[in-house]
């Protein structure tokens, strides 16, 4: 019983503030990397001390996946109402995320579609001031644009107490204090754009920071990344 997906490990567990949130995959074929994971957690002495919070335990109905969940700072997460992490999901997780005190939630209705599983597909922090983004949804300059829902839930809030807006999120975001740097996914040529989104050109992964790797097929967003003076390892 191989467990392929196991490469993905930013799906099986996401850092809320001070607490480890274990996950559970949507696909049974993930769910065996998400009890491995369990028992790393649980066993191994350098998390002695960590807390967790065991999704599946707590809500044994419902998915979460990590990359669906970006941190942008301390007081701030991203979400995706993907095809794999839904809305009920979110309900269930506010709680854990105010009580680690962030203060505000932007949920993205995504299109519920396999080459947008998770929200990292289109959206992806690589720095502290920069993002790669899939520019039909996060630049409103871009004569592709498509507007993307985004549910802007504050502390305290359930889920439909939040507000929803179609505006551009970097904005909404730099109105809010945080000015995030987009790099384009694809680069300017919508036809560049949406095949290297399908071929997870926006979901790169920084091992430090200027280095990231990711897939070397998606040549444009490459050349976007080298432009600012990144160094691209190929996966």
């Amino acid at each position: 019983h191989p467990i392929p997906n196991l490469i993905f490990t930013r799906d099986i567990a996401a850092v809320i503030g001070k607490t480890i949130l274990l996950t559970w995959g949507c696909k049974a074929v993930r769910n065996r990397e998400n009890i491995l994971a369990k028992f790393i957690f649980k066993y191994h002495e350098i998390f002695n001390d960590i807390k967790t919070y065991n999704f599946n335990e707590h809500h044994p109905h419902l998915s979460v996946e990590g990359g669906d969940i970006i941190i942008l700072d301390d007081k701030t997460i991203c979400i995706g109402i993907s095809e794999r992490t839904s809305r009920e999901t979110i309900d269930a997780l506010l709680p854990l995320f105010f009580q680690e005190g962030f203060l505000n939630v932007y949920a993205f209705d995504i299109p519920k579609c396999r080459s947008m599983m998770h929200l990292d597909t289109i959206f992806n922090r690589i720095n502290n001031k920069e993002v790669i983004v899939f520019p039909p949804m996060f630049l409103k300059n871009d004569p592709n644009n498509e507007n993307l829902i985004i549910h802007c839930i504050s502390n305290g809030q359930k889920f439909n107490e939040g507000e929803k807006t179609t505006e551009s999120f970097l904005e909404l975001i730099k109105n809010n204090g945080l000015e995030l740097i987009p790099i384009k996914c694809g680069g300017d040529n919508k036809l560049n754009q949406v095949r290297e989104q399908w071929m997870d050109g926006a979901n790169y992964f920084t091992i430090s920071p200027g280095i990231i790797i990711g897939y070397g097929r998606n040549q444009h967003t490459i050349i976007e990344l080298k432009k600012v003076g990144y160094k691209c390892i190929d996966a």
